[in-house]
């Protein structure tokens, strides 16, 4: 997971340690394990057209209020399934 988004490189890297390598200017996550590439992966939740600050601000706390909803209910989940 980045930030509320779940992204998945596939079974056959599960256990694996990755890193994550941001292609900002591609709008893209590049999965790396040992120095390889192993796939690139489009970044979610991105905007793409231009915005007034005062637009990307209310964008902005609209976002973290969405994400801290989120992250409350996966620790819900969690306490309910211990």
């Amino acid at each position: 997971m980045v930030d509320k988004y779940t992204y998945h490189s596939g079974r056959r890297y599960a256990g694996q340690t990755t890193a994550l390598h941001l292609a900002a200017h591609h709008k893209q996550l590049h999965v790396v394990c040992a120095g390889q590439r192993l796939k690139s992966l489009l970044l979610k939740g991105v905007h793409g057209a231009p915005m007034l600050f005062s637009a990307y601000l209310d964008m902005m706390v609209v976002e973290a209020r969405s994400i801290e909803q989120h992250l409350r209910r996966k620790a819900q989940q969690r306490v309910a399934f211990a």
